[in-house]
């Protein structure tokens, strides 16, 4: 059991009330609810009162997390990406680095959501400009980005392949892409362990750059890319077959929100199709 405790509140800057630093502690001395089932939430707009999403996390999950959720729910509405939003239970103001439970969420509570404009969030200092250089290819090619809830990127190059000239010489000569050319980029990680080279690891936040390969043999050709509603969809040549090229098509569903960008990873969508085959000249 717990002793009693006084619970105090101070205002941030936006007029929303915000719970003592020795009441958050007095909550965390709380038995650990450790291997506790996951919790159900429900998502809803503060001045329209609709129903945004419901989604379920563990109660040690942080806020962080539940705001990826959200946005990513919400990937098509441009608020819950572009400008952003604050979340409250009642009149408290969710902090990032709070878990669930800390902030008194639990089975069926309900969170709102407060939408927060650009100028708004550069105004409070939660907007910060940061630049990433992602290695070659893309340097040739560019590179083309999705975003993956709300302060995450994910690329691959614009094209398949490409011709350069060599080293010294007027000859071109064409390269690929490769398997191995996808990438998570994230601009607000907790940990500076994807910190890109020549980035300022200026903390507590970090930008983040992770190579994320796709689970296939690196022999493979790759073809095409596109990505669509958190799917990624590549047409691979799986080499010569009985006197034959095999195209097939692998469909990866992105998972890309957990706090950690080290837990990003694909989930293979159904089974792979043979979508063409070229039969070598003369045959």
């Amino acid at each position: 059991w717990l002793k009693p405790f006084w619970v105090k509140y101070r205002f941030d800057p936006s007029g929303i009330e915000v719970p003592d630093s020795r009441w958050l502690a007095t909550r965390r001395s709380a038995p650990s609810m450790a291997g506790s089932p996951e919790i159900s939430i429900t998502v809803r707009g503060i001045a329209s009162g609709d129903e945004w999403c419901s989604v379920r996390m563990s109660p040690q999950a942080t806020v962080a997390a539940l705001r990826r959720e959200i946005a990513a729910a919400r990937a098509a509405t441009p608020v819950a990406g572009a400008c952003g939003f604050r979340l409250l239970h009642g009149a408290t103001l969710l902090r990032e680095e709070w878990t669930l439970e800390v902030s008194g969420l639990g089975d069926g509570s309900e969170v709102g959501v407060v939408p927060i404009d650009p100028l708004t969030a550069w105004r409070d200092g939660a907007l910060r400009w940061r630049t990433v250089k992602v290695p070659q290819p893309t340097t040739c090619t560019g590179l083309v980005v999705f975003p993956i809830g709300r302060d995450r990127l994910f690329g691959f190059p614009r094209e398949m392949k490409w011709s350069v000239f060599q080293r010294g010489s007027r000859e071109k000569i064409v390269k690929r892409a490769t398997v191995c050319d996808f990438w998570l980029i994230g601009a607000d990680e907790s940990s500076a362990e994807y910190v890109p080279e020549g980035a300022m690891a200026d903390g507590p936040r970090f930008l983040g750059l992770r190579r994320l390969p796709l689970p296939l043999p690196e022999s493979h050709t790759l073809l095409s890319a596109s990505f669509n509603d958190g799917i990624l969809s590549v047409v691979v040549a799986e080499g010569e077959v009985i006197g034959s090229s095999l195209h097939v098509l692998h469909r990866f569903r992105l998972h890309a929100t957990d706090d950690d960008l080290g837990q990003a990873r694909y989930e293979e969508e159904g089974e792979a199709t043979v979508v063409e085959k070229e039969t070598k000249k003369g045959k």
